[in-house]
């Protein structure tokens, strides 16, 4: 099975799935030969399946990755848009300089300089560059404002602590930044806060 699998691999030209195998270096590499390995035994004798298989690669899911991606996108448009103009409505224009604690605002503004000396045809303003990183402390900076909206019922602990949810999902975001694999309990967890913060507008 080994032999008809990297053949087929070969005469399809799936370099990607050739390369992942040859790039599997580190400590997940020897786990990604194995679970290569027996997916191709499996997918000859599907009675071979051994624990851990099929949990393995829907971690590695395009579609699980994709999916995921989306909710992140969704869910900071949304929370962005409503940042940004409960600040408005507080501070008028000058709420970037009264709304955003500093070491945000310094975050937020190197941010927006790279994207507009990139980008010098299609400037932005520092409102389309507030992101995930930068919920907590914004929210923390102004909680009798935004308190009601994004700290779930029954959470207790210090005002931090309310917000754990955002802080987990920008390390998610993190995560599938550096590596496209996610398991099916973030995924799950994402999906809760989409239809908490998306699904229920």
């Amino acid at each position: 099975p080994l032999f008809d699998f990297f053949n087929t691999k070969i005469k399809e030209n799936d370099e990607e799935t050739i390369n992942s195998i040859k790039t599997s270096y580190g400590g997940g590499g020897d786990a990604r030969y194995m679970r290569t390995f027996e997916r191709a035994i499996h997918e000859r004798y599907p009675e071979f399946n051994p624990d851990g298989l099929e949990e393995y690669w829907e971690k590695f899911s395009r579609e699980r990755v994709d999916e995921a991606n989306d909710i992140i996108n969704e869910l900071t448009a949304i929370i962005r848009e409503d940042i940004v103009s409960t600040l408005k409505d507080k501070y008028g224009d000058n709420w970037f300089n009264k709304g955003i604690p500093l070491a945000t605002k310094k975050e937020i503004s190197n941010r927006l300089t790279e994207y507009n000396d990139r980008f010098p045809d299609n400037p932005s303003g520092p409102d389309s560059m507030v992101c995930f990183d930068d919920f907590v402390e914004i929210i923390l900076n102004n909680w009798d404002l935004f308190k009601d909206d994004y700290v779930e019922k029954g959470v207790t602990g210090e005002r931090r602590e309310k917000l754990a949810w955002i802080e987990k999902i920008a390390t998610i975001k993190k995560d599938l930044d550096i590596k496209p694999f996610i398991d099916k309990d973030k995924l799950d967890f994402l999906k809760e806060k989409k239809e908490l913060f998306v699904d229920s507008q």
